[in-house]
């Protein structure tokens, strides 16, 4: 009888298959260490992606991030009520930096406002933003981009 496979979270997958590379050596271990730390830098904050958005989702995801999008066509308080413990990223910014709503709903926000070339570059820059900012220390803030 075979053993049930263990579902892991995201993020334990993630520690996971970093430590698989590093066992079977296709990373060296100073690799796994960057990886490892810039996974902590990102404050193992889910992203919620703005529905107009889309091809930025797809970017962040390439880079490693967890992300959810938003279901085209939901109301702002909707958004609000799903994004407990996770990081809105939207050029919508205006309609989600209230800070009594951020406390309230417990989030933090990245608002693009960059006129970045293609969504590659943008997502470097959220990427950027991302490692400095420390979500996990302290999530309700708003940074832009």
């Amino acid at each position: 009888m075979a053993a049930a496979k263990t579902v892991y979270e995201p993020e334990t997958r993630f520690v996971q298959s970093v430590l698989e590379d590093l066992v079977r050596h296709r990373i060296d271990f100073a690799t796994a260490m960057d990886k490892l730390l810039a996974e902590m830098g990102r404050g193992q904050r889910i992203l919620v992606i703005d529905e107009n958005l889309r091809s930025l989702e797809r970017e962040l995801a390439a880079m490693g991030y967890t992300t959810k999008a938003v279901e085209a066509k939901t109301s702002d308080a909707a958004v609000k009520r799903t994004l407990r413990s996770r990081v809105l990223v939207t050029r919508n910014g205006s309609d989600f930096c209230d800070p009594r709503d951020m406390e309230r709903f417990d989030y933090g926000l990245v608002w693009i406002t960059s006129k970045a070339k293609d969504e590659k570059t943008l997502a470097v820059k959220v990427k950027e933003a991302l490692m400095t900012s420390n979500f996990a220390k302290d999530l309700n803030q708003v940074i832009k981009v």
